[in-house]
């Protein structure tokens, strides 16, 4: 079974609840922003994390490895 980047990244990347953005645990209701802030952003950052390891799903370690051999027979 081939390993995936995604497979790398969910072994070593801690993902906290499956969230990988973390910020602003506590923000301040009377704060316009910090009460705003998870409700404009969470869904975006959700987003940009599934697009992320979406991507990391199409590339192998064996794409890195055939990769690196090209790379390294242009230098010589």
């Amino acid at each position: 079974m081939p390993i995936y980047l995604f497979h790398v990244y969910r072994a070593i990347e801690p993902v906290e609840n499956g969230d990988l953005f973390h910020f602003h645990e506590a923000p301040n209701p009377k704060c316009p922003v910090g009460r705003n802030i998870h409700a404009l952003l969470d869904d975006k950052l959700k987003a940009i994390q599934n697009a992320m390891e979406e991507e990391m799903r199409k590339y192998t370690l064996a794409d890195l490895r055939e990769g690196m051999r090209d790379l390294l027979a242009k230098e010589n």
